[in-house]
């Protein structure tokens, strides 16, 4: 099924999950910054080093943890911890084509290292190579069936490969892990978005709402869940209307999503309604309604 089936800026795209799942919200590190230890740190051993590194990365000081973890690897260039946080520090700053090599001499030093496993996979999937990452996930959920992230990230690969059973399995294995995790629940109600199964869609993204009531993602695809039954106006209640901008984004992906149901009179209600309250708002919602008039130009009989 073409993921086509809903404007792409209403639902959390498949790869903005992957980010989601991996990244920790802190900016990039330039890869110009000098990592040599000054002067005044020249008497800090490895343990120190991994240490302050540690406390860096939980308290999302992630360029402090680069630097500790890169100093690290100047004198062993092999450390395994190292680089381990080093890579998982890269992929928290959505650096995967650096974190991904470091995962790689990890797993070539012992091929069933499940973190780096796990890590590969994940980042795999953002550098698109979802039949490799399929691989590593497997591998890392034979290893410990209770990493749930990587029975997220398969979940992402099914998705992708628009295998809806399989991307229902394994986000279930992860929520079996993780009860009540909003990010699995927002997961696995988008797949069923994608499968046309739309009731329990809404019940799976209902449940998540439950568990974090302002997350965007969460509601944007319970509105999505929603109208594609038909109930527009409930559907339209979901989403940001503060702004005038909000109300017409709004009333533009409600109305395609009526459009793709052939709802069309009820599609270009919303369409005009989108102009109406913001006529600048963008091409796209004036587009949806010529195309909307167009449709019900040759199929009068529409509903």
């Amino acid at each position: 099924m073409a993921l086509a089936l809903m404007p792409r800026h209403l639902a959390a795209g498949l790869l903005g999950m992957v980010a989601t799942l991996l990244v920790s919200g802190c900016a990039s590190l330039p890869s110009s910054v000098d990592d040599r230890p000054s002067s005044s740190e020249q008497s800090l051993t490895i343990p120190d080093r991994l240490r302050e590194a540690g406390t860096a990365m939980r308290d999302g000081r992630m360029e402090e943890a680069a630097r500790r973890y890169r100093e690290v690897l100047a004198v062993e260039p092999e450390h395994a911890e190292a680089m381990l946080g080093l890579a998982t520090v890269e992929s928290g700053m959505r650096r995967w084509g650096l974190a991904e090599p470091l995962y790689s001499r990890l797993i070539k030093r012992d091929e069933r290292h499940v973190d780096a496993l796990e890590g590969r996979g994940l980042c795999l999937i953002r550098l698109r190579n979802p039949a490799a990452a399929k691989v590593d996930l497997e591998q890392a959920v034979s290893t410990d069936p209770t990493r749930w992230r990587a029975w997220q990230g398969l979940g992402l690969v099914a998705d992708l490969a628009r295998d809806g059973a399989a991307a229902e399995a394994a986000y279930r294995k992860a929520l079996g892990i993780m009860p009540a995790h909003p990010g699995l629940l927002n997961n696995l109600g988008y797949s069923l978005i994608l499968s046309r199964r739309f009731d329990e869609a809404e019940r799976v993204l209902r449940e998540g709402v439950r568990y974090a009531p302002t997350d965007a993602r969460l509601q944007g695809n319970l509105a999505m869940a929603v109208a594609w039954q038909g109930r527009y106006e409930e559907a339209l209640k979901l989403l940001p209307a503060e702004t005038d901008g909000e109300v017409a984004s709004a009333h533009n992906d409600i109305g395609y999503i009526a459009m793709q149901r052939n709802d069309l009179p009820s599609a270009i209600r919303l369409f005009e309604k989108a102009l109406k309250v913001s006529p600048t708002y963008h091409v796209r919602a004036a587009e949806n309604l010529e195309r909307a008039r167009g449709l019900l130009r040759v199929t009068p009989a529409a509903n």
